[in-house]
């Protein structure tokens, strides 16, 4: 419009006018001529000239107000695109430093701490929040907020439901929120949207979202009736995009780092358990890395025990619980809760615990006061399930998904460790059993070859018995005669000695002396158990013929087992042979390409022995094989000493001759 002249304050008193009522308004908007190439049609604002009374102005004057007003307005558009290029300019200088701060700090707290500092100066906003989304997408945790002029943010939870409220709004249609009034809108909540504190505020909120991903939300608080402008908005969610890319980085590298955490701590654990086949220290090791991986305080690791029909697992070890010692606990699968995890073969959370969490009376007691939550897994080994292990009380929150599956991992890792500590456990047990029985077997055939020797050694003893009593009774006679009294007293003596000699030797078959491997001389107690057999061979007409090499080697062996070796060997050589009046040859001689002491017992036997002894062996054996459990009891006896000793014991049965050959490495 053209400049106008108005008296429009004419009736106004003086003193309130100053007595300037008349006035001319020059608009402030550029024409639609070249002459002012930067001007817009816009208008702007208006000049106003007061004058005490109308003015007279020429065509000329009014033409020039009009450039006048033309000009100012080019000006002001002028100064506006220098205020809006600084102001990109600023934006985009924060953008950058955004971008160095996301770069810079690693710790989230403090990156939030510094995007709500820059961010509130710039927006003139007096306050700000930065809202996270928890992993199940659950709840919204306050992450960090400031506040300005002393206004505080602590009437909101600090954690509070992410489809609550007008943030469950922003969350939901992931768009950005601008309420003058928030009071007014229908989504608002008192309990999690209310800030008395502030008085009348405007709220911009803007969720934390990169591509398709929503990670939180950012509100920022402003006094009406301030209200942010579109640019302001635009800012704001590059801001907030570039915030989400940076919070997804980081979790991204948390992930990362959790995941080397993880694995590093499973290798350790794997290579702790793996380096003992003990079971107490393979299961107290196992509670405790899984205990440390899944961040719990207190747990129990329950084995199988075969022993028991109705309740089949054992407690084998537990952490931060003192269980009373030499008392056994068992599990109760039909009334325990962890029973479900046995059932599903899979682990198992429990978040929330009501009730007793066992049957066990002694271990309510102990787990007191009450587990807040509970992770059971069974430990399978080879397709069977061998143990159950409980975990309670995480101590940062409840169990996750991923706790599971990472139990789930190290249980597989341990299960072999346990697995097979279990089974070195079972063998070293069989090993004792058999070791017992081993000694029961040998004590047994030491009283079958003494009552095999009985009669013999009765005989023996008899006449030295007779012998002493003879003599005794000459020294009687010649009390009178000193020299003759000597002389019976000595023959006495003599033969009481053989007795006592004949006696050891009885007793060092029937309960020798413990002896420990040492180096001894094969000869020697071949010749020892030969001089025992003598009579029992002698009786049956059965000639031993030795020979015993000079020059062979001493090995390190058991002496008595060996001797009682021998001793079987003659003896039952001797009843196969009869009363045939053969002879049984007996040789030692060292092999130096085996490196081996090489005892042969040989001897002819009648028909009636060869087709016993022909019964004893495998139809589809060879005629020369290492003994084995075909063969009698005696010899069987004697391949297990002599297996003992890391040798062998061969029988060679052709036309009639049998050989028994042991075969004793040299251990120097």
């Amino acid at each position: 419009f053209p400049p106008t002249l108005c008296n429009c304050l004419a009736d106004y008193p003086p003193a309130e006018t100053g007595g300037l009522t008349c006035h001319l308004t020059i608009p402030l908007q550029s024409s639609n001529s070249s002459s002012w190439p930067l001007a817009s049609t816009n208008m702007l604002g208006a000049l106003v000239l007061a004058y005490p009374s109308p003015p007279r102005i020429s065509t000329l004057q009014r033409r020039q107000l009009r450039w006048l007003g033309e000009g100012m307005a080019a000006v002001l558009e002028i100064v506006s695109l220098q205020y809006q290029s600084q102001t990109y300019a600023v934006q985009n200088a924060f953008l950058v430093l955004l971008a160095r701060l996301v770069n810079e700090y690693r710790q989230s707290d403090a990156l939030f701490s510094q995007i709500l500092e820059q961010t509130l100066p710039l927006f003139n906003a007096i306050a700000g929040v930065i809202w996270l989304l928890s992993e199940d997408g659950r709840r919204l945790e306050r992450a960090a907020h400031l506040s300005t002029l002393g206004y505080t943010l602590y009437q909101q939870p600090a954690r509070r439901p992410a489809d609550g409220g007008i943030a469950g709004r922003v969350i939901q249609n992931r768009r950005t929120v601008q309420l003058s009034v928030p009071t007014d809108d229908p989504h608002f909540d008192p309990l999690l949207d209310g800030l008395d504190s502030l008085g009348p505020y405007t709220l911009l909120a803007v969720p934390l979202q990169y591509r398709d991903t929503v990670v939180g939300m950012l509100s920022l608080y402003a006094r009406n009736p301030r209200y942010f402008s579109p640019q302001n908005v635009l800012l704001l969610e590059s801001i907030t995009s570039l915030t989400a890319s940076a919070i997804i980085h980081m979790q991204l590298v948390q992930k990362l780092r959790d995941y080397g955490r993880q694995k590093t701590v499973l290798y350790e654990m794997g290579q702790q358990i793996s380096t003992t086949l003990n079971l107490s220290i393979t299961l107290r090791r196992t509670l405790q890395w899984t205990a440390r991986l899944t961040g719990t305080e207190l747990g129990l690791l329950w084995l199988v025990e075969s022993k028991q029909e109705h309740h089949p697992f054992r407690l084998a070890a537990v952490m931060g619980v003192h269980l009373p010692p030499e008392q056994e606990i068992f599990f109760e699968p039909e009334r325990d809760r962890s029973a479900i995890a046995l059932q599903k073969r899979e682990a198992v959370l429990f978040n929330t615990l009501t009730g007793d969490t066992h049957a066990d009376a002694t271990l309510r007691r102990l787990l007191q006061p009450p587990p807040r939550n509970l992770i059971a897994a069974p430990i399978i080994y080879r397709e069977q399930t061998i143990g159950l292990i409980e975990l309670f009380d995480k101590s940062n929150g409840p169990f996750t998904e991923e706790d599971r599956s990472l139990l789930t991992t190290a249980l597989k890792m341990a299960a072999l460790a346990i697995g097979n500590a279990y089974l070195h456990n079972r063998t070293l047990n069989l090993l004792d059993e058999r070791h017992h029985l081993q000694r029961q077997i040998i004590q047994s055939e030491r009283l079958a070859t003494l009552g095999r020797l009985t009669a013999a050694l009765a005989h023996e003893i008899n006449n030295p018995m007779q012998a002493i009593q003879g003599a005794l009774m000459l020294a009687l006679e010649e009390l009178d005669n000193p020299a003759e009294l000597e002389t019976y007293l000595n023959l006495g003596l003599e033969e009481s000695q053989r007795v006592i000699d004949l006696v050891h030797r009885m007793r060092q078959i029937y309960r020798p002396v413990p002896t420990r491997p040492e180096q001894v001389d094969v000869n020697r107690i071949l010749q020892s158990a030969l001089n025992l057999a003598q009579k029992e061979l002698k009786r049956r007409h059965v000639t031993p013929c030795t020979d015993l090499a000079t020059d062979l080697p001493r090995t390190t062996a058991v002496a008595d087992q060996l001797h009682l070796v021998f001793l079987s060997l003659l003896l039952n050589l001797g009843e196969a042979i009869g009363e045939g009046g053969s002879a049984l040859h007996i040789r030692t001689r060292a092999d130096a390409d085996t490196d081996a002491i090489l005892i042969t017992f040989a001897a002819d036997v009648p028909a009636a022995a060869a087709g016993r002894l022909t019964s004893l062996i495998s139809p589809s054996s060879a005629p020369t094989l290492p003994l084995e459990t075909n063969l009698s009891f005696g010899l069987s006896f004697s391949r297990d000493l002599v297996a003992a000793h890391n040798g062998r014991l061969d029988v060679r049965l052709e036309e009639g001759h049998v050989a028994c050959t042991i075969h004793l490495p040299i251990q120097r």
